[in-house]
């Protein structure tokens, strides 16, 4: 029995795919979403920051951190949301927001509670840009984690992701079919 591997764009087409394999009894047959692939890859039992858990670190960072530009909202209702939403977008397009920090004191409001979010974070959850770090770092081990990978459905890969399809496909060659690599 080989192994394989399909990386599927949302947690929706993870169940329609678990569904044809099992209508197709696969055997080592592995399907994930790309927070899955990396956590798989940078140890097993890592994830990804989830939005519940960024919920309430956002809303524990505003009550415990003073802030320059977003003092005035934290009492606001909605801003934890607000604050959540700007940190998920920050994170898919892979910006540093400790290295833009001093532009401006609203990003280096973002930073710091970003950072706060970093240092709370429970075992085995890490953001997006760490989760990748950790699995290309561990990417000698993908051709037996993963086996052949095939990426199905996918129209976009957001930019934190990309590093991690490109670490599998240029170091081990295992990616089989995926039609987004000249973007």
């Amino acid at each position: 029995m080989t192994r394989r591997t399909i990386v599927v764009p949302s947690r929706l087409a993870w169940y329609e795919e678990r569904f044809r394999a099992a209508e197709a009894n696969a055997l080592g047959l592995q399907i994930l979403t790309p927070p899955q692939l990396a956590g798989r890859l940078g140890g097993g039992f890592l994830e990804a920051a989830s939005w519940d858990t960024c919920h309430v670190l956002v809303r524990d960072a505003l009550a415990e951190l003073e802030f320059a530009e977003l003092e005035q909202l934290r009492e606001m209702p909605g801003a934890v949301k607000a604050i959540c939403n700007t940190l998920t977008k920050v994170w898919d397009a892979d910006l540093d927001l400790e290295g833009l920090a001093a532009q401006s004191p609203r990003i280096n409001d973002l930073a710091r509670i970003e950072a706060y979010i970093r240092d709370h974070l429970p075992g085995g959850m890490m953001l997006q840009r760490e989760l990748v770090s950790a699995a290309v770092a561990n990417l000698k081990n993908a051709g037996s984690v993963l086996g052949s990978v095939t990426v199905r459905g996918m129209v976009f890969v957001a930019p934190c992701w990309r590093r991690l399809f490109f670490a599998v496909r240029d170091g081990f060659g295992i990616l089989n079919s995926c039609s987004f690599w000249s973007a």
